[in-house]
């Protein structure tokens, strides 16, 4: 199966809406142990890529059973995070998602260490790697390669330090609107077809959302 959205940084790959923030971006990756997907965590400040607010585990995927094609929807975020001494606690994890989405010191059970972190973001707030933030990929599923891929999410309703951008660049941020290309498809008994999609669909939730049910415009020959 293919890997999305799970590359190896470099400090090329480090963005900013500015030349100052990324260059505070660079700063910050190059003062950071980064070894890669599985960076393991230490007592020194390591990178955790695409971290646990990232990936595909919050989206899990939706599937065309028709075409045997599924499509995932991933975030791209990074945290950075270090092991830190503190005092054995027995708390126990209330099960909610808490522990993942509440940044700073977190306790870990049985062990005298707490786990520091963060978001991998610049000083205006936007992921410090160079987009896209997130995207939708469709897999076949008979073959286990990418039939295509897009950003999913636009600044139109975000932007740096919080405020709305409104326009629909296209550079996958959570809260988004997704804009779908017109793809074709076709298989050994039929001729060709083109599928025309909806141009755009406005998505009123966080990305990390998934559509449970997908509609298409007429198939034409």
């Amino acid at each position: 199966m293919p890997q999305i959205g799970a590359q190896t940084l470099t400090e090329s790959d480090m963005w900013g809406a500015t030349p100052f923030d990324q260059l505070l971006c660079r700063i910050a990756f190059k003062g950071m142990r980064y070894d890669g997907v599985y960076t393991v965590p230490g007592t020194d400040l390591a990178l955790n890529f695409p971290g646990s607010l990232g990936g595909m585990n919050w989206g899990g995927f939706s599937t065309d059973p028709t075409t045997n094609t599924i499509f995932v929807n991933d975030m791209r975020l990074g945290l950075w995070i270090q092991m830190k001494e503190a005092a054995p606690t027995t708390a126990v994890a209330s099960g909610s998602e808490a522990t993942n989405t509440v940044m700073g010191v977190v306790p870990m059970k049985g062990t005298p260490y707490a786990v520091d972190k963060n978001r991998f973001l610049s000083a205006l707030g936007i992921p410090c790697q160079e987009p896209p933030f997130g995207s939708l990929t469709a897999i076949d599923m008979n073959t286990q390669q990418i039939k295509w891929q897009v950003p999913l999410g636009t600044v139109e309703d975000t932007g740096p330090m919080g405020i709305k951008m409104g326009v629909p660049i296209p550079i996958g941020m959570r809260r988004s609107v997704a804009r779908l290309p017109p793809r074709a498809a076709s298989s050994s008994s039929q001729p060709p077809r083109t599928i025309t999609c909806v141009p755009s669909i406005r998505r009123p939730a966080r990305k990390s959302g998934k559509p449970a049910c997908l509609s298409a415009a007429r198939v034409l020959r």
